[in-house]
């Protein structure tokens, strides 16, 4: 869309000198960073092209007020920051009309500097890492709670990571997600070797590689997924199936961070994060001694368990829609008829997300229309298993319309106006959606996005 707005923590409004020069002095102590404007048309022009954390404005300025600065602000939804008016000559109507409209706090010159800083610390937004959309794994309470733990461990990025769950829950999404938030920049390496797959000889040689004339047919060097992950991430999936000769030979690596390919004798030195996956459970593998003790404490500093999607419904939708405009880009008006959306929340899908892919692409292929219907899905037998009359209408409806109204805020960067224009309804009976359906914002659960 546009160009992305500078950033500031707070945004200085105020014409006096040596007010503004104080305070800015104080804000470069506590390490703030700002933007001092002096006059009405100089605020308003940044509050609509840069981003503030926090707005404290004088009340009178040269060329305006304050107060109609706010106003504006609020009506054509320039910021979602929080607001703080102080001035010179304070009345108490003043400040319960200004506390009303949705300022926090309205202050009388001259004022408490200390008590000031630490309200706008406190009103401040926490600056959170952004999930990239590529990689969302949902939009459920529990799915945000994984999403939280990846952004956490992204600051580590040496870290090892263990991820269990069924199988089809999403397990290399999630450590694709971790390794994009680890490398933002998006040019170190992800390699994910399947350790289930693979006989234990060619499971050692994609491992670490080999050199040429190791064995019969190996007729060049080859290098294994250790050294190709050198500075980014590995993710060993189905680590509970690897043989247990491969398990102590990985454990050597993890704890000297280096190897060797075999046939080989020079030492290659590996620097990287190591995500393991699985849907067994490995203490169980532990007590049967089929998995080795020690390399599960060295494979799990931190462990995450991806919920299977029948524990987390509010995805179903919002995923395979997903899905569907990743099969067809060109056309934004694909969509799923009621039946078929009834269908897809009420079947509790075993197979996860692997299963839903498969139905929708299928569907997607074998569809003539734009709305893909009850027997596009093709689900055959699984369609007996679906109880239509145990999904009562109203929550149906609701969970339609609810996930309808979000996906226009999205379209529409959560511009309240915008939205509703494209809904076709008025703003209030918008925010009153909203407010009905406990729809929040995401970035402000407050939803002091939708205020104006």
């Amino acid at each position: 869309m546009g160009k992305q707005q500078t950033y500031y923590d707070l945004a200085l409004i105020e014409d006096d000198p040596i007010m503004g020069e104080s305070l800015c002095m104080r804000f470069d102590m506590e390490q703030l960073s700002y933007c001092w404007l002096k006059t009405f048309a100089e605020a308003k022009k940044a509050l609509k092209t840069k981003k503030f954390g926090v707005i404290l404005s004088d009340m009178r300025l040269p060329d305006g007020s304050g107060e109609t600065l706010l106003n504006q602000c609020m009506e054509k939804e320039w910021q979602t920051a929080d607001w703080f008016i102080f001035t010179g000559f304070s009345s108490v109507e003043e400040s319960v009309r200004l506390m009303k409209t949705g300022v926090v706090d309205y202050l009388a010159k001259p004022f408490d500097i200390d008590a000031l800083i630490q309200q706008l610390k406190n009103a401040l937004p926490q600056k959170e890492i952004e999930i990239p959309r590529a990689y969302t794994l949902g939009k459920s309470d529990a799915i945000k709670q994984v999403e939280k733990v990846l952004v956490k461990m992204a600051r580590y990025p040496f870290a090892s990571v263990l991820i269990l769950g069924e199988t089809g829950c999403g397990k290399e999404r999630a450590a694709r997600l971790l390794h994009a938030l680890t490398h933002p920049e998006n040019q170190a390496p992800f390699e994910a070797i399947n350790c289930s797959a693979l006989s234990e000889n060619l499971l050692e040689s994609e491992l670490f590689g080999h050199e040429k004339g190791a064995f019969t047919g190996a007729e060049r060097a080859h290098k294994g997924v250790f050294e190709r992950a050198h500075g980014g991430t590995l993710l060993l999936d189905e680590i509970g199936d690897m043989p247990l000769s491969m398990q102590a030979k990985l454990l050597r690596v993890l704890q000297e961070r280096q190897f060797t390919r075999v046939g080989g004798e020079r030492t290659i030195p590996f620097e990287g994060r190591i995500i393991a996956a699985t849907h067994k459970d490995l203490q169980t593998l532990v007590k049967q001694e089929l998995f080795r003790e020690d390399l599960l404490y060295r494979i799990n500093t931190v462990t995450i368990t991806l919920p299977p999607l029948k524990d987390r419904p509010d995805d179903i939708l919002n995923i395979a829609l997903d899905i569907l405009k990743s099969i067809h880009q060109d056309d934004t008006s694909l969509q799923f008829s009621p039946p078929a959306q009834i269908a897809l929340l009420s079947y509790e899908w075993p197979g996860n997300i692997r299963e839903l892919k498969n139905t929708i692409e299928r569907a997607a292929m074998l569809s003539e229309s734009h709305i893909i219907g009850l027997d596009d899905l093709a689900m055959g037998d699984i369609l007996s298993q679906v109880n239509f009359e145990g999904v009562p209408l109203k929550r149906y409806l609701q969970e339609c319309e609810k996930n309808y109204i979000i996906n226009a805020l999205e379209e529409n960067n959560w511009k309240m106006t915008l939205t509703a224009q494209c809904l076709g309804i008025s703003r209030k009976s918008l925010w009153e959606k909203i407010h009905k359906l406990d729809i929040e914002h995401p970035k402000d659960s407050s939803s002091q996005a939708a205020k104006s």
